[in-house]
């Protein structure tokens, strides 16, 4: 939680959070308007697929601790630019995605622990080259090529 962090400690850090905002008390909106660090956290809302790209470029990192999204699809994006992610170990997706040179692994969801993994993962040097080359996993041919794969051993 970025309200809990000192001033000092954000002067270089900017959060962006993009997607689909909740409802009531607990909307990322409604957190950030309490927050005392609101200046360093921008609700850009849902951004159209074709958009994506322009934030990720421009980005240092990305994160998921949220109980909604399970997979992780924003951090294997992020990936492809190089990104390193921060991410909670009961994440489903996490057994598939992780890898320690691209990402810090949050052991829970708790406020001491994030702030604890924001600031490793500003202040670890990443190498991004690693970083694409473990989002290679990921690319659209080698994922169909593995369904093809499972479907002639099933038939």
């Amino acid at each position: 939680d970025l309200n809990n962090m000192e001033e000092t400690e954000l002067s270089n850090i900017y959060v962006f959070f993009l997607g689909r905002d909740g409802d009531g008390d607990e909307s990322i909106a409604n957190i950030i308007n309490k927050g005392k660090n609101r200046s360093h956290m921008i609700l850009c809302g849902d951004i159209p697929k074709r958009e994506m790209s322009i934030y990720l470029s421009q980005g240092n990192a990305t994160a998921l601790i949220s109980y909604s999204e399970g997979f992780g699809l924003g951090i294997i994006e992020g990936f492809r630019f190089g990104l390193p992610a921060l991410a909670v170990d009961d994440m489903d997706g996490m057994p598939d995605i992780y890898n320690e040179n691209a990402m810090v692994k949050l052991i829970d969801r708790k406020q001491d622990s994030i702030i604890s993994g924001i600031k490793e993962l500003v202040s670890r040097s990443w190498n991004r080259e690693k970083i694409i080359e473990h989002s290679q996993q990921f690319s659209g041919s080698r994922i169909s090529n593995l369904y093809k794969k499972v479907y002639s051993e099933i038939i």
